[in-house]
């Protein structure tokens, strides 16, 4: 026989191999279970504190430390007064062109 037919039937024996042996585990290890879809945990920002989104520029920060606007009925965080005043001058603009 040759070299390439040795290789051939060598491979041919790997894959039967661990076909069967995917079967056999299949079989023991519970044929009815669902495969799991991998859960992450969700964490917590340290000291367990609420983290905000600046609604200007997208920063997230500790709720403590934004500076917070009424706006609509809800309350906006904002990361500095800059974003705070872009964001009533654009609440401003809107109003006018209403």
């Amino acid at each position: 026989m040759s070299f390439l037919g040795r290789i051939l039937r060598f491979l041919f024996w790997v894959l039967l191999v661990s076909w069967v042996v995917k079967l056999l585990g299949r079989a023991i290890g519970g044929a009815g279970a669902t495969p799991r879809t991998p859960s992450y945990p969700q964490r917590e920002p340290a000291g367990g504190k609420r983290l905000v989104k600046d609604p200007v520029c997208g920063m997230h920060m500790a709720q403590e430390l934004a500076l917070p606007l009424e706006a609509n009925g809800e309350v906006l965080h904002f990361c500095s007064e800059q974003c705070r005043s872009k964001y009533e001058s654009s609440m401003v603009r809107r109003a006018a062109s209403a």
